[in-house]
């Protein structure tokens, strides 16, 4: 008697639940079970990464509002403006973003033979992205509580550096288990899908700005 293969039974949780799931088990296997929530849209992932840029960049204007207090004791109605258009702008910034380098990377992966689905690598980003970029933004913000107390300002800003470099290790890692479960291919494929657009990119970069400086030299 043959035994079929038992489907997994599809889950409806919340977005914290998806999340931590995600974050606690650094796992293909994780993002293969959040795949199986009901609601594993693009578009749930679009919504995370704007509300989460939203709190970001609230985050951001204050710390850049209360420097410019501190400079200018008063700022401009102007500078209120900026401030704020730079809150309302980060959000669209932000899932531009996300559907720009999701595609690269699912381009990427097709190299390796990946048979995924984009939505499906997007929701899988967010679900990475979107609490990342709420702890980097509070992280800011302590960082910047500190900032008139000169004893505590180095210690501080050491513990968030490294904080940042422990968050940026770990959100690759992330990255490249998402890879991993949306596209089926090896853990080896999915870290050169990862690194190979990351290191053209960063190229690209540093080509323009050797070009810039070699310009402005010139000129000088």
């Amino acid at each position: 008697m043959e035994i079929l293969p038992v489907e997994p039974v599809a889950t409806n949780r919340k977005w914290y639940e998806l999340w931590l799931e995600v974050w606690k088990h650094p796992s293909d296997t994780s993002f293969k079970s959040i795949l199986n929530d009901r609601d594993h849209e693009a578009m749930r992932g679009f919504i995370w990464i704007g509300v989460a840029s939203l709190i970001a960049g609230i985050f951001g204007q204050i710390v850049t509002f209360q420097t410019t207090r501190t400079l200018l004791q008063y700022p401009s109605g102007s500078d209120i403006f900026f401030y704020v258009c730079g809150v309302v702008v980060t959000p669209i910034i932000a899932i531009i973003g996300m559907m720009i380098s999701a595609g690269i990377f699912h381009l990427v992966a097709k190299i390796f033979h990946g048979n995924g689905k984009w939505g499906d690598l997007v929701f899988c980003f967010s679900a990475i992205s979107a609490p990342a970029s709420i702890i980097v933004a509070f992280a800011s913000l302590i960082n910047f509580a500190f900032v008139n107390i000169q004893i505590l300002t180095l210690i501080v800003s050491i513990c968030i550096i490294i904080f940042y470099l422990i968050l940026g290790i770990y959100s690759i890692v992330l990255y490249i288990n998402a890879i991993k479960a949306v596209e089926n291919i090896g853990t080896g494929q999915a870290v050169a899908t990862y690194f190979i657009p990351t290191i053209v990119l960063l190229l690209i970069v540093a080509c323009i700005f050797s070009f810039v400086f070699i310009a402005s030299s010139a000129r000088t």
